[in-house]
């Protein structure tokens, strides 16, 4: 696995952070469907509703090529504007 440095100090990622603003549950469906029909999943729910409740809740959720877990990408809402 290849080694990153940000500020000075050197560590191994397994995941990509995808930080989005606010969805609505139409995108949210949309952009699942999208997901699956390319091969990937989501590791906290296979429920769009589950996940569009996580991110309301300002909970990250995850996704991988289906069948693997590492790498990951984790989807979230931004912590601070």
């Amino acid at each position: 696995m290849e080694q990153f440095s940000t500020f000075g100090r050197s560590r191994g990622t397994e995941d990509i952070d995808i930080v989005i603003s606010q969805i609505s549950l139409d995108k949210l469906n949309e952009m699942f469907n999208d997901f699956v029909k390319s091969g990937f999943e989501f590791i906290n729910s296979d429920d769009p509703l589950e996940l569009f409740e996580m991110l309301s809740e300002k909970q990250a959720i995850r996704v991988c090529e289906k069948g693997t877990i590492f790498p990951n990408a984790e989807i979230k809402p931004p912590k601070d504007r």
